[in-house]
């Protein structure tokens, strides 16, 4: 009966519009589209001077921005979806 009540849609909602989830996901996919930003600008740099920047390679920036960007996306998705009531 839990996962039951976990998996109602509109249970899930009232307790998202209760929490104020919408403005707290916002924010969360703000930030990290910001972090992937900053992630990708010091990858760059770091290939353009061919040389790790504390110790870390431009790949792995690059693949750092490329995550935050995925959570971002998956976030806003699953937003839109308790939104839209499926």
């Amino acid at each position: 009966p839990i996962m039951e009540n976990l998996l109602d849609i509109k249970i899930m909602k009232q307790y998202y519009r209760q929490k104020g989830g919408r403005d707290k996901m916002k924010k969360i996919c703000e930030i990290l589209i910001v972090v992937a930003a900053i992630s990708l600008i010091v990858g760059v740099v770091s290939r353009l001077i061919v040389e790790p920047i504390m110790g870390i390679e431009a790949q792995a920036f690059l693949q750092f921005a490329q995550t935050c960007l995925l959570f971002a996306v998956a976030l806003a998705a699953r937003e839109w979806m308790i939104a839209k009531g499926k």
